[in-house]
């Protein structure tokens, strides 16, 4: 009997015979890995910080300026404007 004749009677899977137990966890393991990928994929892209306005700080300056030139502020407007960026 040779090789090809012994995997044609038993369908092929002769050699994979009792090693089903080694397989099946390691498919587990790498969908749930796979499925990990994702969703943290998912959550970072979801979550990730929102890039900063460049001129936020001019406009802050410029809110603190007005309320200082509609008298709101007087004493306050010299410590903020050191502050803000």
């Amino acid at each position: 009997m040779t090789a090809w004749t012994s995997l044609a009677a038993d369908g092929g899977y002769a050699h994979m015979e009792g090693a089903w137990w080694l397989w099946a966890p390691m498919m587990v393991i790498a969908v749930v890995a796979v499925l990990a990928l994702v969703v943290g994929l998912t959550w970072r892209v979801a979550h990730a910080p929102e890039r900063a306005v460049p001129d936020e700080g001019r406009r802050s300056r410029e809110i603190a300026h007005e309320r200082f030139a509609r008298g709101e502020i007087d004493a306050q407007y010299d410590e903020l404007r050191e502050r803000l960026p």
